[in-house]
């Protein structure tokens, strides 16, 4: 049997370009945001959630959620 687990990132579309286009740099991360202090990536594993969040957050209208 195969099990997939889906995570999700809440994100502004121009992020989730750069992040298709260039990959997750965690270098980039600011302390308590995204990347933390650069020791990790912060993934939801409910898309309605990560949605939610890169709404309120980017906007409706400038929001994305990318799927790994």
């Amino acid at each position: 049997m195969i099990c997939l687990k889906f995570f999700y990132y809440g994100t502004s579309h121009e992020s989730a370009e750069d992040i298709i286009g260039y990959g997750i740099s965690l270098k980039k991360g600011k302390d308590g945001m995204n990347f933390s202090s650069g020791d990790g990536f912060y993934v939801s594993n409910d898309l309605c959630l990560a949605r939610e969040r890169a709404a309120r957050r980017f906007g409706e209208n400038n929001s994305a959620v990318l799927v790994f």
